[in-house]
């Protein structure tokens, strides 16, 4: 990668007191994460991955990261986020499950998937901070 730059962005004190252990990865490893597909297997085969975030005006953020986890080879992708976001999301990639992010939705939503990210767009507002609590608790892999 050349120069590494990291930036905890304000979060220092707080990972410094957390029980977490931070790896960082690279494509090196993907060998090893990945077998190769069969030439048969079915998208559900390859892993469920739910999408927490896209608060007003950030849409292209959600709908980016959407994007790039099915280029990246997850099976299934499943976008929770704002209503107003799913028309545009769905028009642009309509192999995304896009659903409007409510309480029942994210409770289903974390069981159902494999893996979370959550964070794209969520921005600061009471909004994506009541998604944040539903998911702190969560014990899946995650990215915030």
């Amino acid at each position: 990668v050349g120069t590494l730059h990291h930036n905890a962005l304000g979060l220092e004190n707080w990972l410094a007191g957390q029980d977490t252990h931070i790896t960082r990865f690279d494509a090196s490893l993907l060998a090893q994460w990945l077998p190769p597909r069969r030439p048969t297997s079915h998208k559900g085969d390859h892993g469920r991955l739910l999408i927490i975030g896209g608060d007003h005006g950030t849409a292209g953020a959600i709908r980016m990261t959407g994007e790039a986890a099915l280029r990246s080879g997850a099976g299934l992708v499943r976008v929770l986020t704002r209503s107003e976001n799913i028309p545009p999301i769905i028009t642009a990639r309509p192999e995304l499950m896009v659903h409007e992010l409510a309480t029942q939705a994210i409770e289903e939503g974390l069981e159902w998937a494999d893996v979370v990210v959550i964070g794209p767009g969520l921005g600061q507002q009471e909004w994506g901070k009541q998604a944040l609590q539903k998911a702190e608790n969560f014990r899946k892999p995650m990215l915030w």
